[in-house]
């Protein structure tokens, strides 16, 4: 994993989530090309720094030489900046 950076301008402001239970596809973000030796805490830690982390899984090793993850974001106005403005960069 790359340290991310690069962005323009800071994500969406958090004081208005809602929580929510239900699932809202518009929150759950696929990453992919990530390393063998990646972990669950070390994503947590780069996402966390964006917005509040409900759920986040990586997927087991896939034979190809990376990983990838699924991870779920609290509010779906940060996943969609996270995809906007982090794509390829994490």
């Amino acid at each position: 994993c790359t340290k991310c950076s690069g962005a323009y301008g800071p994500p969406p402001d958090q004081s208005r989530q809602g929580g929510g239970g239900g699932m809202d596809v518009a929150n759950n973000l696929f990453v992919g090309g990530l390393p063998l030796d990646i972990t669950e805490e070390l994503l947590y830690s780069v996402f966390g720094q964006y917005g509040i982390v409900k759920q986040l899984k990586v997927l087991p090793d896939n034979g190809k030489g990376d990983r990838a993850a699924l991870v779920r974001m609290a509010d779906p106005s940060v996943a969609q900046w996270l995809v906007s403005n982090m794509n390829g960069m994490i």
